[in-house]
């Protein structure tokens, strides 16, 4: 069975040195890794809202594009995440997916019912 990396894009620029550094590491890869690249800066995903849901019922309620990425970070049995620094994090784009893992740490934390199958993860 061939394993899949998921490559989370955070650069708002596609030409730039991140991309370039993606493009690198890609070429790194075992030949039998599918690669799946996504430029989040090109996603429709809101910002957190704090509501509570994801403490109560597992999953978020935001329904945007990030739904489609919960699914993807359960599948990738590697995950690439790249990002320029700006002022010495990571850019906003990046940082609203990553604030919005906040589903992903609850209910494998509070509801102790994991999103992400662990299972299957090295």
């Amino acid at each position: 069975m061939s394993k899949k990396a998921l490559v989370l894009c955070g650069s708002p620029r596609k030409t730039g040195n991140t991309e370039f550094v993606v493009e690198n590491l890609i070429g790194y890869l075992d030949s039998g890794v599918k690669v799946e690249k996504l430029y989040v800066a090109d996603l429709n995903i809101s910002p957190c809202n704090d509501c509570g849901f994801c403490v109560k019922t597992q999953g978020c309620a935001i329904k945007d594009d990030m739904q489609g990425i919960y699914k993807k970070l359960d599948e990738a049995d590697i995950i690439v995440v790249s990002s320029p620094l700006y002022f010495n994090n990571v850019s906003a784009q990046l940082k609203t997916v990553i604030d919005r893992c906040q589903a992903i740490w609850a209910s494998k934390f509070v509801l102790k019912k994991p999103m992400i199958n662990q299972d299957k993860k090295g």
